[in-house]
């Protein structure tokens, strides 16, 4: 029987088509940055927007959706990048929103992706980095720095079989690859079992968190 597409199979962009990027950040020179970092002689991305105030940011983003957004955790005025990304996901629930901070704090990380983020990347990063996780989130992975990635796995690993979340050790193993954005097939051959195996095992890992995509399953999984 064929499985049903989950949400993330149905909005994943396609490889070729340009991604649009909008970015909100109070600082003036990290905007300046982002613009030609995803402008400039590239024919990959076109940032659409940057802005510093959030509250412009929710109006023009809403108005005309980018693919992707890389959204500051914390910036000046009453509007946190957490808050401006729940309200973005409730108005565009296939946005996909990468928070972009120097801040590492546990409860900042389950906050972004409880609001709906699908990323969490620590400043200073390189050109690339920024790059990369655009292409991950726009193809429907989840973009994790190094150290946030880490610490993720981490808390996989440790709450095994003591979350209550009823998944099993082989599937504990399947999210963990599925948050380092393996496809199938290297789950495949990463676990030695045949791809429709790994298929039933993230369809059950989905189901049993309740979750639609990777960012949704990773959120649902540090809430518990």
């Amino acid at each position: 029987m064929n499985q049903p597409k989950t949400k993330e199979t149905q909005t994943t962009k396609k490889p070729n088509s340009i991604i649009r990027v909008a970015v909100v950040d109070d600082d003036e020179s990290f905007l300046a940055t982002m613009k030609m970092m995803f402008n400039h002689g590239n024919s990959e991305f076109k940032c659409v927007g940057a802005y510093q105030d959030p509250q412009l940011a929710l109006q023009e983003i809403i108005k005309s959706p980018p693919d992707v957004v890389l959204m500051d955790i914390r910036m000046d005025g009453p509007s946190t990048g957490i808050e401006c990304t729940r309200r973005l996901k409730t108005a565009l629930p296939n946005l996909r929103v990468i928070m972009v901070t120097a801040y590492t704090e546990r409860m900042d990380i389950l906050k972004s992706f409880m609001a709906g983020a699908t990323g969490y990347i620590l400043k200073p990063a390189n050109a690339e980095e920024y790059r990369q996780s655009v292409r991950q989130v726009a193809r429907g992975g989840v973009a994790l720095s190094a150290p946030i990635q880490a610490e993720v796995i981490h808390s996989f690993h440790s709450s095994n079989g003591e979350s209550g979340n009823g998944l099993s050790a082989r599937e504990h193993e399947v999210l963990i690859l599925l948050l380092q954005n393996k496809s199938d097939k290297e789950i495949a051959q990463v676990l030695n079992i045949s791809q429709s195996t790994v298929h039933a095992h993230s369809s059950k890992v989905f189901a049993k968190l309740g979750a639609h995509s990777r960012a949704e399953a990773v959120a649902k999984f540090l809430r518990l």
